[in-house]
């Protein structure tokens, strides 16, 4: 289990579609429930095997057969029967965060689709600083 410290991780403005800054213009980071928020939702709106950047090191023995970032927008666009493609999304939002040692359980997660292209997600974060409800978009 991760232990409670002071890491911090950059603010992303999901919305604005850059980082959050603070009034003199430096990144703002966040460090407890807020870092972890921000750590799930970032793995959440990155496409696994995408970024080069983010594929697993076979010389790290916790990386190995782990490719950051989530599946769920190749599910969501899939063929596959609307039941099959809940569950496959299901599990792949469980699946881009569980690794992280901040991170106890994902449950309670529930998808609805928001017009054509997007699906609303929402899911109950167990963490070690506590428990989160976070709802984002696929």
């Amino acid at each position: 289990m991760a232990s409670k410290d002071n890491r911090k991780t950059p603010v992303y403005d999901w919305q604005a579609g850059e980082f959050a800054t603070d009034a003199s213009g430096k990144v703002r980071t966040a460090t407890g429930a807020e870092a972890v928020e921000q750590i799930v939702i970032k793995a959440q709106q990155t496409i696994r095997g995408l970024f080069l950047i983010y594929a697993a090191d076979p010389e790290v023995e916790e990386s190995r057969g782990h490719t950051y970032g989530s599946d769920v927008d190749n599910i969501r666009i899939s063929d596959l029967p609307t039941a099959a493609k809940l569950s496959e999304m299901e599990r792949a939002v469980r699946e881009a965060v569980i690794y992280d040692p901040w991170l106890r359980d994902v449950r309670d997660i529930t998808i609805q689709r928001q017009g054509m292209d997007e699906a609303v997600i929402t899911a109950t974060i167990d963490h070690v600083y506590g428990t989160d409800t976070l709802t984002f978009t696929a």
